[in-house]
């Protein structure tokens, strides 16, 4: 399951508004919805933690369902790996 489908059932099982979410941890409404549709990469374990208190999810619920979307994909480390100029 994509992080951005657990991420808004998370919101939604703890029945909070995008604007609620967004406002507790200082991002915008259009943020928080293009997470929950994955068009944004998760936001920093910070802004998880926040916001698992915020839902009263278990803790590291939604940090452990980001850690997927996190990694750096194999095929680019090897790309990098082969030209060290593209990581400065």
């Amino acid at each position: 399951m994509k992080f951005g489908t657990v991420f808004k059932k998370a919101r939604k099982n703890a029945k909070k508004t995008l604007r609620e979410a967004a406002e507790h941890v200082g991002l915008s409404i259009g943020n928080v919805s293009d997470i929950e549709h994955s068009r944004r990469r998760p936001p920093k374990k910070e802004v998880l933690s926040e916001l698992e208190r915020f839902y009263n999810t278990p803790k590291n619920f939604l940090i452990t369902a980001a850690t997927e979307e996190w990694k750096v994909p194999d095929e680019a480390i090897s790309i990098y790996s082969r030209r060290p100029e593209l990581t400065m």
